[in-house]
């Protein structure tokens, strides 16, 4: 797993639009960040992979606290949800979720991408070089608390 965060380019944005034809919801999200101005300017990615990570916006709910993302790996698009932003709690927004060694996988991408990404899609580190926008997520089915 080799990530790297990258400013989303014209090529990258037509990429991750034709990665999610398969996958109408994650599709539609994305579809009304562009229209409101506010699809992620970064990503983690590791493109040797084709896997990446990016965060989307809560298109909604104007008061919660959660952030979302999108991650995108073994050709399959997750929808990944930080209930509060203030947390390291992290649960994947599908069901059927993977099981097993295949869960186990997923949350290892999942964990390397906010590695490089941050909390914010910025990176993990403030203006001062400190982790303060870090993840080391805990994953938890949707509905628990950790």
């Amino acid at each position: 797993m080799a990530y790297h965060l990258e400013p989303i380019t014209k090529a990258d944005h037509e990429k991750i639009f034709q990665d999610a034809e398969a996958f109408p919801r994650k599709k539609s999200w994305m579809t009304a960040a562009v229209a409101a101005s506010a699809f992620p300017k970064n990503w983690a990615v590791d493109r040797e992979r084709n896997c990446y990570l990016l965060c989307m916006p809560i298109m909604v709910r104007t008061d919660s606290m959660e952030e979302g993302y999108i991650a995108f790996v073994e050709r399959h698009m997750h929808q990944v949800k930080l209930p509060n932003v203030f947390g390291q709690t992290v649960y994947i927004d599908e069901v059927p979720l993977p099981s097993g060694e295949a869960l186990a996988a997923l949350h290892q991408e999942i964990s390397a991408g906010f590695a490089v990404l941050g909390k914010f899609g910025d990176g993990p580190k403030n203006e001062f070089g400190m982790d303060e926008f870090a993840i080391v997520p805990v994953f938890v089915q949707k509905g628990v608390r950790a």
